[in-house]
């Protein structure tokens, strides 16, 4: 992950990083995806978990006031919340 970017930035380039990963999933040999899934599929999954916990925390941290109003919406979660500083 790179260290640089807020993490809503690291966040859309893992995203995309994934979508990108399982089209390739649909082109590849039998082979090679077995290690397309655990390697990078599985690896970018446990960064994006990573990623959503410290937005989750952050958003509780400095919007701790309407951290809770905005996850009890349906469909609002820390991503969305994370956006709201930008």
């Amino acid at each position: 992950m790179c260290r640089s970017l807020p993490p809503w930035s690291t966040r859309v380039v893992s995203v995309k990083m994934l979508t990108a990963e399982r089209d390739w999933l649909a082109i590849t040999h039998e082979p090679a995806r077995q290690s397309i899934t655990t390697t990078i599929i599985n690896g970018v999954q446990r960064q994006l978990a990573d990623i959503d916990a410290k937005m989750a925390a952050h958003v509780k941290k400095h919007h701790a006031d309407v951290a809770d109003l905005l996850m009890s919406a349906k469909g609002i979660g820390a991503y969305t919340g994370g956006n709201l500083d930008r």
